[in-house]
């Protein structure tokens, strides 16, 4: 998570001053000072939490309060969800399937009450009550994509708890042409098979996610920053799992193809039939 931020914060430093040139401007000077900063900061982060990763491998629970910063380490993690835990889960199998990808899938679970947080994978710290609640965070570490709530249905972890009336995810705009026509007929097409709104926002644009005329007004170019605003179902629904799985989907759908990690072609159907769920 944070090597990623660092090489990023490095390409930054590096065209500040490459636009700055032998005589960089003061708000140069300035925003590379800043950025030195934070990378220090994620450095030590990212060593501090190495450390911490290093000792839960042998003892299996993760103690985050010895890490700093905290709830940024936590912000990184792609998926979470809250559940109330169900003490009748298959823990023994959620441990065979987190062992069979020991390099690039990582399930952390972090108790709201005052608890160690731990490693799914090690069914003996699942020291828990019945219908207590906790956050699962998960990350696949550049590995192959999977559905949280489909993990927790499949092991029956527990109950998923609706906390919030609306999800945001925020990226920049890596398509060389933008979000053009062909990403446009895409996600209406997948946006309206989800049935609660969907906004996009980009610069001080607001439109209707489910009208492609929305997304023609919207004009998101190539490295421009758009915010995609879910809202989620209601806590009572009676599909809301289903639904929610299917926003998963979507999300990480619209997150690999608006940063540009994924051919134009690729639909969404063709992306979780054929590519995304292949073993």
């Amino acid at each position: 998570m944070f090597r990623k931020l660092i090489d990023k914060l490095s390409g930054v430093k590096f065209k500040i001053q490459q636009k700055d040139g032998e005589l960089p401007s003061l708000k140069g000077m300035m925003a590379t000072q800043e950025i030195e900063k934070i990378h220090k900061e994620c450095e030590n982060t990212m060593h501090n939490l190495d450390e911490v990763m290093e000792e839960s491998e042998r003892s299996g629970h993760v103690d985050l309060t010895r890490v700093e910063n905290k709830h940024y380490v936590l912000s990184n993690y792609p998926v979470t969800q809250s559940i109330f835990y169900n003490s009748n889960s298959d823990l023994n199998g959620l441990s065979d399937f987190l062992g069979q990808h020991p390099e690039n899938l990582e399930l952390l679970v972090v108790p709201t009450h005052e608890k160690d947080s731990f490693v799914a994978k090690v069914p003996e710290n699942w020291n828990l009550e019945d219908g207590e609640k906790v956050d699962l965070y998960l990350d696949f570490n550049g590995g192959k994509f999977y559905n949280l709530i489909n993990v927790m249905k499949t092991f029956n972890l527990g109950e998923p708890i609706i906390q919030h009336e609306y999800i945001e995810d925020e990226f920049t705009v890596g398509l060389e042409n933008g979000i053009h026509m062909r990403p446009q007929s895409e996600f209406v097409k997948i946006f309206n098979t989800y049935e609660p709104e969907i906004d996009v926002h980009c610069r001080e644009e607001e439109i209707n996610g489910k009208s492609i005329m929305g997304f023609v007004l919207l004009g998101a170019g190539k490295g421009s920053e758009v915010t995609f605003k879910y809202k989620l179902p209601e806590p009572n629904c009676s599909n809301k799992i289903e639904t929610l799985e299917h926003l998963n989907n979507i999300r990480h759908y619209v997150s690999e193809y608006v940063q540009g990690k994924l051919s134009e072609n690729i639909s969404f159907e063709k992306y979780f039939n054929e590519i995304c769920n292949k073993d």
